[in-house]
This record gives structure tokens, sequence and C-alpha cells, in this order.
């Protein structure tokens, strides 16, 4: 099949698209990948460790400002994490005051216990169960 002089080919139409397409990717590609050579001169920081315990491994204090114990093993020594002033607790996915909180676990129908631990400040910051 002819074409008119002047008129580009099938051909080099579909080779301006492919190059089109192909700096197109190209610089998706380095969009994406700036982030990640970025991030790559600053490290990850771990802020927070959390632990999952069984519930008759763990004593609540009776007062808010107390610690959280955690026996882990008969003959073990005890871990003991102070309640941060900002400590969060909850019961089934819902945020509770630590009194319903206590209430809640006292109650004995929950198997573990979540917590997470501040690696500054050694302190409880969340602490959650589920039924």
């Amino acid at each position: 099949m002819s074409h008119p002089p002047g008129f580009p080919s099938r051909m080099s139409l579909n080779l301006r698209a492919a190059t089109r397409g192909a700096t197109a990717i190209a610089a998706l590609m380095v969009t994406l990948a700036l982030p990640l050579v970025a991030g790559a001169a600053r490290p990850w920081k771990v802020l927070e460790d959390s632990f999952e315990v069984s519930a008759s491994s763990v004593r609540l204090p009776d007062q808010r400002s107390g610690a959280l114990s955690v026996l882990d093993c008969d003959g073990c020594r005890t871990g003991r994490f102070g309640l941060a002033d900002d400590a969060v607790f909850s019961v089934a996915g819902q945020g509770v005051t630590y009194a319903e909180f206590l209430a809640a676990f006292r109650g004995g129908r929950y198997r573990s216990v979540y917590f997470d631990v501040r690696r500054e400040s050694g302190e409880v910051s969340r602490v959650r169960i589920y039924p």
C-alpha cells in the first residue's frame, strides 16, 4: 500500500507512539523511585514494639498510674511496663476508659492481650482486648 508524499507511513506512526509511551513509562518510574532514593538516606526508625500475650499472664494495676506486668513463663522474671499518661485502651475495637477496660478484662472472657510499648520511654501506649 502506498501513501501520498509527505504522509507518514503506518510504521512511523507506531514508532512515534511507542517512543511517547516509553518516555511516559520512564518518567513514571523515575517519579515513583525518587521517594525510595530519598528515603534511603533516612533509615526507618521503630517507635514501638507490639506484644500479644495470654490474658492469664497479665496483671493490670488497680489505678491507671501503675504498671502492666507480664509473666512470660513459670519461674521467669516478670516484665513491668508503666502506662503512659496518654495510653489508649480498647475492648473489641471500641475506645474505653481505664475503669471500663479493667472491668472487661477482669470479667475473664478474653484469652489474649495486645499492647504496644514505646521504645524510647518503655511505656505502654495502647492496650487492646478482643472477645
